[in-house]
């Protein structure tokens, strides 16, 4: 239906939601169902799954962000809509490969924003190192500098890692693994021990 007619397809979630059971047959109805606009029915599916269904759910949308408006500001929306829910439920970890304009900046706002509140801090800033990869090397150079607690630079150091994309599908990244290794040596002289540590840690995953 979807395929044929969009309109008729957005109108007519709420009840084929009534028969979906979730799984990947259901993850696939969630998608559908953002692409064609019917993001209250989508998100009252969401609302009544278990807590590992809901989880795998969410990462099928992050899955199918990539490239797609839809599905990326519905994601994007869920912040707000959710409010603290969003961090605690840990949706923003299906950002992660969604590339698009609006979920970068999205993060980049929060990676800006965020650092009073350390819960939400310590789980955005890996999100946004590795989608944002290589441009995200100078927000994290500056956060070196910036910020004074112990743990959120340990944090900010291991991050590099996630921008050179280490362990990711595709593979790590030679650029940025280049730029994160000299940020990282360059900032170390004024970083505290534990902070030492975890470069140490982050050179060595990075292979240097």
């Amino acid at each position: 239906m979807a395929e044929c007619d969009a309109d008729l397809a957005a109108k007519s979630a709420p009840q084929a939601f009534e028969k979906v059971l979730a799984g990947a047959e259901g993850n696939q109805v969630l998608v559908t169902a953002v692409k064609v606009g019917a993001n209250d029915a989508a998100m009252g599916y969401i609302g009544g799954l278990q807590s590992d269904e809901r989880s795998r759910a969410v990462a099928s949308l992050g899955t199918a962000c990539n490239g797609n408006e839809q599905v990326s500001t519905f994601l994007t929306g869920a912040a707000a809509t959710l409010g603290e829910s969003f961090w605690t439920d840990r949706w923003y970890r299906s950002l992660a490969e969604c590339r698009n304009e609006d979920v970068q900046a999205f993060l980049q706002s929060e990676v800006d924003g965020s650092a009073g509140d350390r819960t939400r801090f310590f789980g955005v800033v890996e999100v946004y190192a590795r989608n944002l990869g290589k441009d995200s090397i100078p927000t994290l150079e500056r956060l070196l500098g910036e910020l004074e607690n112990e743990e959120e630079l340990t944090y900010v150091v291991n991050a590099f890692a996630d921008a050179a994309q280490v362990g990711g599908l595709e593979g790590q990244n030679v650029e940025t693994t280049q730029l994160a290794v000299a940020a990282i040596v360059e900032m170390a002289p004024q970083l505290p021990p534990k902070a030492i540590e975890q470069a140490r840690t982050t050179l060595l995953s990075l292979g240097a």
